[in-house]
């Protein structure tokens, strides 16, 4: 029985190495066609789909349509598991750890899983079973508004008042506030500690 594949590799070696598709008087020897017992029709298809595609060409393009194996029970379980025990962040050392195939792949190596399948396959199971994480669309840039300030041309033209309290201080039951002074203009600020928020402070604090 013939090996297709291994027959269109060797074809195209023969090929390249300046062997003639088939059998003639001037190269002398037989040609590829007859090194393999290939018809020309078939290796010229084999050359176009090398020249066009390399050595991916060679393969079947009905390939690409055959379903993988399923995974064995045990195996899908294990991983349905894992990705339930990544999820759950009970321990501290793995609250920020990746939940993804690649970190649960890690883990089937780590635990010495046979056979151990690609992150294709463990996404595909994630998938199946619900548990893929649905992709975050971020809202649109949207530029900071400037916050309104008053405006001044001059020191000491215009002031902004904050107050700050009340603030306990530890074994005292007196009550204190910070009043927070800030020039509109050049941004000085003075602070000053009051005992009172009641209007007499703040006009003394301005004064």
């Amino acid at each position: 029985m013939k090996d297709e594949f291994s027959d269109r590799h060797q074809a195209i070696r023969l090929r390249l190495a300046g062997q003639s598709v088939e059998h003639t008087r001037t190269c002398g020897g037989a040609g590829v066609c007859q090194v393999l017992g290939r018809s020309r029709v078939w290796f010229h298809i084999w050359w176009r789909r090398y020249q066009a595609l390399d050595v991916t060409g060679l393969f079947d393009l009905t390939r690409a349509t055959h379903q993988p194996p399923r995974l064995a029970p045990d195996v899908e379980r294990t991983i349905l598991n894992i990705r339930r025990r990544l999820e759950s962040q009970i321990h501290p050392q793995t609250r920020y750890s990746l939940i993804g195939a690649s970190a649960i792949l890690a883990e089937l190596k780590a635990l010495h899983i046979r056979p151990l399948h690609c992150e294709r396959t463990i996404e595909r199971v994630l998938a199946r079973n619900g548990l893929t994480v649905p992709r975050i669309r971020l809202a649109p840039f949207v530029a900071p508004q400037p916050y309104p300030s008053p405006s001044a041309e001059g020191s000491n033209e215009l002031h902004q008042i904050d107050l700050v309290g009340p603030i306990y201080l530890k074994g005292q039951g007196q009550r204190y506030y910070i009043f927070v002074c800030r020039d509109a203009f050049d941004g000085v600020v003075s602070l000053k500690l009051g005992r009172s928020r009641q209007m007499e402070a703040i006009s003394e604090f301005l004064g």
